[in-house]
């Protein structure tokens, strides 16, 4: 597990965006301000409503409007909105989730 962890630390996540986004150009690095509130798409799993993130930007399930980040900055802004915690998903079937207690002992909170 420590690895997978290690493993998704420094790998892209990608979320898709609902609203609040500002209108900027594709690859363009933003930092959220403390007015600022971008929505993103949640799952459900087991009862839970983590963060969904996936791997790879062309998903067919991953909808423009989009954003993207490591997976350390992923688990530290799913603490910061006190989510469910966080669920990653491949382009096939696949998926992995933590919920928020599991995602700060990744974090070693």
């Amino acid at each position: 597990m420590r690895e997978l962890i290690t493993l998704l630390r420094h790998t892209e996540l990608f979320a898709q965006v609902l609203g609040g986004a500002p209108n900027l150009p594709n690859g363009t690095q933003h930092v959220v301000g403390p007015n600022e509130n971008i929505q993103i798409a949640t799952g459900q799993i087991n009862g839970l409503n983590p963060v969904a993130f996936f791997v790879d930007p062309k998903d067919s399930r991953l909808r423009r409007p989009f954003l993207s980040m490591s997976g350390l900055e992923a688990m530290k802004m799913v603490l910061k909105m006190n989510a469910d915690g966080i669920v990653i998903q491949n382009n096939k079937n696949s998926h992995f989730g933590l919920n928020a207690q599991g995602v700060r002992e990744a974090l070693g909170k």
